[in-house]
C-alpha cells in the first residue's frame, strides 16, 4: 500500500507540472495534498488513475491481438500457393505428384466443395488454397508446420483448415461416391471380377488397414495393435478396379479384422440381407452349378455364405 501511495504522490506531481504548462489552476490550488496527506481529491484522483490504467491495459491487449508475423504479411509476394501451385497447373505431371490427382479432378473436386469452403471475412483463405492445403497433407503425410511455412499461414491455422476441409469433403462427397451399390451394380462388378481376375461371382474383396496415429489421452492400450504402434483402422471393400464400394472408418487399432467387421454397419448389414446383394444364386461360367455372389477375404474373417476365405492352416 505504501508503495501505491509514493506512487500516486509521484503522478501528482507530474501532474501538477502538466498542469501548470496547460495553465490549469485545477492541480495548483491543491498543492497542500503532498504535504498535508490523503482528502478527497486525493480518492478521486486515484480513481482517475486507476481508470486510464484499465484503458491503458485494453488498448494494448486490443494491440497484440492485432499483431501478425512479418512472414505472414508477405504471404502474396512469396507463398507457395501464389507462385509454386499457380506454375503446377501448367506442368500435368508435376501436378500430379503434388496433389496426387490431375488438374481436371482438382477443379472439379473444388466446384463440389467451394460454396462450403468460402468464408466471409475479407481475412479469410481462399476455397482453393483450403483445399490445396487440405490435399497436400493427405497425398504425403507432411508435418503441419512444413505446410505452414510454405503457406505463410500459421500452424494452429493449417490444423484447422485440414480438420474443416475433411469434414466438408466427407459431407458433401458421401452422398455421391460411398452409397451402397444397387443389385444391378453387383452383378456387374460380378461379371468384371470374372472377366479380369477370373474369379466368379465375386463382388468384392474386404480388408482392413491401420492408419498410425498419436495415442490420444487417457485412452490406455485401445489403439495399440500387433505391429506394436497405435492406429485406427479402416474396414473396406473395393471392386474389380480397387474402388472402394463400402467403408467402415475409426476402429480401435487393438480389434481384430474379423472383430471390427462383426460390429460394423457393413458386417451386420451384410449378414442380415441389407446391402442390396442378389439374393439368387448364379451359375458358374460353363457350368450347371449354382453358387451365391460373395466376397472373398483373409483368414482374419469368419467363413459364411456370403464370405469365401482360404483354408486355415499350411498344406
Amino acid at each position: 500500500m505504501q508503495h501505491f501511495v509514493c506512487y500516486c504522490r509521484k503522478l501528482y506531481s507530474n501532474s501538477i507540472a502538466i498542469a501548470s504548462s496547460l495553465k490549469c489552476n485545477y492541480f495548483n490550488e491543491r498543492e497542500e495534498f503532498i504535504s498535508e496527506g490523503w482528502n478527497m481529491d486525493a480518492s478521486i484522483y486515484c480513481a482517475v488513475i486507476s481508470g486510464m490504467y484499465v484503458i491503458l491495459r485494453k488498448y494494448q491487449k486490443k494491440k497484440n491481438r492485432l499483431w501478425v508475423r512479418p512472414i505472414y504479411l508477405r504471404r502474396p509476394l512469396f507463398g507457395d500457393f501464389q507462385h509454386l501451385f499457380q506454375e503446377l497447373k501448367e506442368d500435368a505431371i508435376m501436378f500430379f505428384k503434388y496433389t496426387r490427382m490431375n488438374l481436371t479432378i482438382f477443379n472439379k473436386l473444388l466446384n463440389l466443395l467451394q460454396v462450403h469452403l468460402e468464408k466471409r471475412h475479407w481475412r479469410a483463405l481462399s476455397a482453393e488454397q483450403r483445399l490445396i492445403i487440405t490435399l497436400r497433407f493427405i497425398a504425403t503425410g507432411d508435418q503441419a508446420s512444413s505446410i505452414a511455412f510454405a503457406y505463410r499461414i500459421g500452424e494452429s491455422t493449417v490444423y484447422k483448415i485440414i480438420k474443416e476441409t475433411c469434414s466438408v469433403i466427407i459431407k458433401v462427397l458421401s452422398p455421391l461416391y460411398l452409397q451402397p451399390p444397387k443389385e444391378e451394380d453387383w452383378k456387374i462388378i460380378a461379371v468384371q471380377f470374372w472377366e479380369r481376375w477370373n474369379f466368379p461371382n465375386c463382388i468384392g474383396a474386404i480388408d482392413g488397414k491401420h492408419f498410425h496415429i498419436k495415442c490420444p489421452p487417457n485412452s490406455g492400450s485401445l489403439y495399440f495393435n500387433y505391429k506394436k504402434s497405435f492406429s485406427i483402422v479402416l474396414l473396406a471393400a473395393c471392386d474389380h478396379e480397387y474402388k472402394f464400394t463400402i467403408v467402415d472408418c475409426g476402429s480401435y487399432g487393438s480389434a481384430s479384422d474379423g472383430g471390427i467387421f462383426a460390429q460394423s454397419e457393413f458386417g451386420k448389414c451384410l449378414n442380415n440381407n441389407k446391402l442390396n446383394v442378389p439374393m439368387q444364386n448364379c451359375y458358374l461360367p460353363q457350368s450347371n452349378i449354382e453358387m451365391p455372389y460373395y466376397f472373398v477375404a483373409d483368414e482374419a474373417f469368419p467363413i459364411s455364405k456370403r464370405i469365401m476365405r482360404p483354408y486355415p492352416g499350411y498344406f
